[in-house]
């Protein structure tokens, strides 16, 4: 809970600031301008539900867009490429294949085992490593907001929408690929905790009363 000294006006005029300083929100509207803005009001949502107390149609706005894009990225952005296998990835399926029927034998060798590293693995490993971008922050903020970024993400509160959102948006991250764009849902997620990381060391004392 934060000081009630700074009005909802220094609060937008902050997160706004936050936002418009990552080049990631520039690379987003050249790429599709109507979705940059989605994500832009996403991030002053997000933050701003999070800020006040009394916050239900706020919250109510805020789900309505997240489930959108949401759903226009798994929609018109889905990775078809988490269910196909390369030649290379078929070959190594046959090399392993080949150790571990030999290392293991009748151990390794039932239609169980065979069936899920043939046909379950290779789907799980293309989702852990969409997963593993998904969390790769590098290239997300300039570095100079990284200690803010860190402060705000071990001071943030784990409100059930917070948890929420960045579950499914990890989730939807995995699904999908926007060109070179990265994770997008979790551009608003990165502000908020930026923001929290502004006001944990500029605001006195650190935690008081939302407004």
């Amino acid at each position: 809970m934060l000081s009630s000294s700074f009005n909802i006006s220094a609060y937008l005029f902050l997160i706004v600031f936050i936002t418009l300083s990552n080049p990631w929100i520039y690379r987003i509207t050249n790429f599709n301008s109507l979705l940059g803005f989605c994500i832009f009001i996403l991030s002053l949502l997000l933050t701003i539900s999070w800020q006040i107390k009394k916050r239900r149609y706020l919250t109510f706005l805020l789900l309505i867009l997240f489930i959108s894009l949401s759903a226009y990225l798994l929609t018109y952005q889905f990775d078809g490429s988490i269910f196909i296998r390369t030649p290379l990835e078929k070959d190594l399926f046959s090399q392993r294949h080949n150790y571990y029927a030999q290392e293991f034998g009748k151990l390794y060798e039932n239609r169980f085992t065979i069936y899920y590293f043939s046909q379950v693995k290779p789907y799980i490993d293309h989702l852990s490593q969409n997963l593993a971008n998904s969390l790769d922050i590098s290239g997300r903020f300039f570095i100079i907001f990284l200690p803010f970024f860190l402060i705000g993400i071990f001071n943030l509160n784990k409100s059930l929408l917070n948890v929420i959102y960045l579950t499914v948006a990890l989730i939807v991250s995995s699904l999908t690929h926007v060109e070179s764009l990265g994770p997008i849902l979790l551009l608003p997620f990165i502000n908020l905790a930026i923001f929290i990381g502004f006001l944990r060391l500029f605001s006195r004392p650190l935690y008081k009363q939302k407004i």
